[in-house]
């Protein structure tokens, strides 16, 4: 009767059986949450100039991508995983790009992010994400992922807390960039600002190395000439 009761309370109740990405994904979030103590960290950083550099095909998300790989190959000791008793470190950088489907998410890797030219990277990441939302990726796109970035912001999203996946040591959160003002020289002017959310796996990333890893990225973001350049 009282299962009867609070299904009232609730109106008609149906069910959805979740799909086998679905599940999947809801396996990987219980086990790194489970798994992974995670700390996080935020900063601000000023967008204008990496919005600047942005067109048709090269978003803001591929600068944050680019920022996050370069970043990740001058801080090694982010780019690895925590593996029992002690920390691998890889070397390769290899960022996985959260696409956001209705019902899932799919991580499609950027391999050798760190070393492709910014358009380069920008054209890999669209054929990823129409591969992910027409469901034709296949396992070697999604595979050999260093560390992680979620793009909430294309949502809207100001702040994110995202998730480290298990075998990676941190994933980088990007909000949605909004006018607001800042003190410059002394005075106060309106700039487009992102906020930026690094999670990190405590047992190995933590302090200074995760302090350096967010404040280079938000260097390379407030001044993005070497990642145009690169």
């Amino acid at each position: 009767m009282a299962d009867q009761a609070a299904q009232g309370n609730r109106g008609d109740v149906t069910e959805r059986p979740a799909g086998r990405l679905q599940q999947a994904v809801a396996r990987r979030a219980a086990e790194a949450r489970a798994t992974v103590p995670h700390v996080d960290l935020e900063a601000e950083a000023d967008v204008e100039a990496a919005l600047a550099a942005t067109g048709e095909t090269v978003g803001l998300v591929h600068v944050a991508v680019k920022a996050f790989a370069t970043a990740l190959a001058e801080h090694p000791v982010a780019n690895g995983s925590w593996r029992g008793d002690g920390v691998e470190r890889f070397g390769r950088v290899n960022v996985a790009l959260a696409v956001l489907l209705d019902d899932a998410v799919v991580l499609p890797v950027l391999h050798d992010a760190d070393r492709a030219p910014l358009a380069a990277l920008a054209a890999r990441a669209g054929e990823l994400e129409a591969e992910a939302r027409a469901g034709t990726i296949l396992a070697p796109a999604l595979a050999g992922a260093t560390a992680s970035l979620w793009d909430l912001g294309a949502h809207g999203v100001e702040r994110s807390a995202p998730i480290v996946a298990p075998g990676q040591l941190c994933a980088l959160g990007l909000g949605a960039p909004r006018e607001r003002p800042v003190v410059r020289d002394g005075g106060v002017v309106v700039r487009r600002t992102a906020w930026l959310s690094l999670a990190c796996d405590h047992r190995a990333l933590f302090g200074v190395g995760a302090a350096a890893l967010l404040d280079r990225v938000r260097a390379l973001l407030e001044d993005p000439a070497a990642l145009l350049q690169a």
